[in-house]
């Protein structure tokens, strides 16, 4: 029974010797073994930072602000000028008369703005429609995310936030 204990605790120490030694390097920039056996103890990480990080400010967490989630019907009441300037071009204009719709694309999505003549301008925004670009989200887009990826890629996430709190 000792034999047996014995060969078996020489194949466990042969065993770890033959392990791959990896090589890692701590705070002190020397390279310490993460073998079985360290050959030196590992130093002590340095209980302060340097001075430099030390005088750095930590992160201000009021300047995170949450992510409010518009909703697309924001747009309503909107003139075709206004859409314009925040939106952009339309990637296409289509007449639905007495409509006009324009079309913005993600990658994901197309959101198709309704202008219909108005007697302030020539086209005011009346509905929004969002739908997904391709068979496995057609139908199960969520709009509003959609909506509100749309205006962060595009930077008016901000404009629309301003609006709806004034």
């Amino acid at each position: 029974m000792m034999r047996v204990a014995a060969v078996l605790a020489a194949l466990a120490v042969g065993i770890t010797g033959c392990a791959p030694s990896h090589q890692i390097t701590v705070t002190t920039g020397k390279p310490v073994s993460t073998g079985a056996v360290a050959s030196s103890p590992v130093p002590a990480a340095p209980a302060t930072m340097p001075s430099q990080r030390a005088s750095a400010p930590p992160p201000a967490s009021s300047a995170v602000k949450p992510r409010v989630l518009l909703e697309p019907e924001i747009l309503i009441g909107k003139t075709e000028a206004e859409i314009a300037e925040v939106f952009g071009e339309p990637v296409l204009r289509r007449q639905e008369s007495p409509a006009e719709v324009w079309q913005y694309l993600t990658a994901d999505c197309a959101v198709h703005v309704f202008f219909y003549p108005d007697e302030k301008a020539a086209g005011v925004v009346r509905h929004i429609a969002i739908n997904g670009r391709n068979l496995e989200n057609f139908s199960t887009l969520d709009r509003r995310q959609c909506f509100n990826d749309y205006l962060r890629a595009i930077g008016a996430e901000e404009v629309f936030l301003t609006a709806k709190t004034s």
